[in-house]
């Protein structure tokens, strides 16, 4: 059984999210009211263009370092080899 506290209390706690939730809906603003232009419509391929772009060079940079360690790698083994006596 319920008491008459506890009654009470679940009524104070569904009061205060009914009020929670009014305050939301009211703070709640459309996208005409902000007046913010879309975007341009070339906006969208000089964006691609850029990603596209950073996406490469990155893919750059990591073949470069990837071949440079492979490289120098094979020619330090390849010295070390060489020095030893037979």
């Amino acid at each position: 059984m319920v008491s008459l506290e506890e009654e009470h209390e679940r009524s104070m706690i569904y009061a205060n999210l009914e009020d929670v939730s009014d305050r939301n809906a009211a703070s709640r603003h459309s996208v005409e009211e902000f007046n913010v232009p879309a975007a341009a419509p070339g906006m969208k391929m000089n964006r691609l263009v850029v990603v596209s772009f950073g996406l490469l060079c990155n893919l750059q940079a990591a073949l470069n370092i990837s071949l440079r360690l492979t490289l120098f790698g094979n020619l330090s083994t390849e010295n070390d080899t060489a020095k030893l006596p037979d």
